[in-house]
């Protein structure tokens, strides 16, 4: 949990840099900071983008509570935005984090998935953090696949599957955060897979392996995966 505490004392400091002085905002975020830094570590975790929004679960009745109530939900909100874009060094200068409905794809076939996906994660017992954060990279990929002009999953082909990791959305994260996108649609892949919903199979081989060592990421598939690929 030591990477943790570093990655909050370095985000105060950028804070505090940005002229930041108002002793709530900073009091607010010290308290979210010992917060999370104990759940994580009640729950041996690492922090991540996941983690952090399955830590935020645990407050979203205050979402709807009083005011001072839904001030704190506030707090610990931009507290976890903070320390993921000082994580992926995208903290420049203060930033305020409006609440925005994540933006779902406009086809009705890619809606219809997401809904079904939903409904199986579920019947799977997955917590809401890992529902909210799956769906959410389902969604980005759906959107990506709406740009390239590609309106059902048939027209699909392992390239597509690739480019998308070069898209602008994923530009500038750190292959932890990659690798934990990689995770959750490699996984709704083999969700198509084996429910029929796509005639393609292996498709989820053209998904990159990411190592948290790795200075960037690989967007091109091995041999043996496009081997598997074009053998069927």
């Amino acid at each position: 949990m030591d990477d943790f505490k570093e990655l909050s004392e370095v985000t105060l400091e950028k804070i505090r840099s940005f002229g930041i002085k108002s002793k709530s905002v900073i009091k607010n975020f010290k308290r979210s900071c010992r917060l999370l830094e104990t759940f994580l570590k009640e729950n041996n975790l690492c922090f991540s983008a996941e983690n952090a929004e399955q830590w935020l679960s645990g407050f979203m009745i205050l979402k709807k509570g009083t005011r001072s109530q839904r001030k704190l939900f506030l707090s610990h909100r931009r507290a976890s935005l903070l320390l993921l874009d000082s994580q992926n060094d995208q903290l420049g200068e203060w930033k305020v984090y409006p609440l925005k409905t994540a933006q779902r794809p406009a086809t009705e076939h890619y809606r219809n998935l997401l809904e079904q996906y939903k409904q199986y994660l579920l019947q799977e017992n997955m917590s809401k953090a890992t529902i909210t954060f799956s769906l959410r990279v389902v969604s980005m990929f759906f959107r990506f696949l709406e740009s390239m002009k590609i309106d059902n999953l048939s027209k699909l082909t392992a390239k597509n599957v690739s480019d998308f990791w070069g898209n602008d959305v994923l530009s500038g994260r750190k292959p932890t955060g990659i690798q934990a996108y990689a995770y959750k649609l490699k996984k709704f892949f083999t969700f198509l897979e084996e429910n029929g919903f796509i005639r393609q199979e292996n498709l989820h081989l053209a998904i990159p392996k990411v190592y948290a060592k790795q200075v960037s990421i690989v967007t091109t598939i091995s041999k043996d995966a496009e081997q598997k690929l074009v053998s069927d």
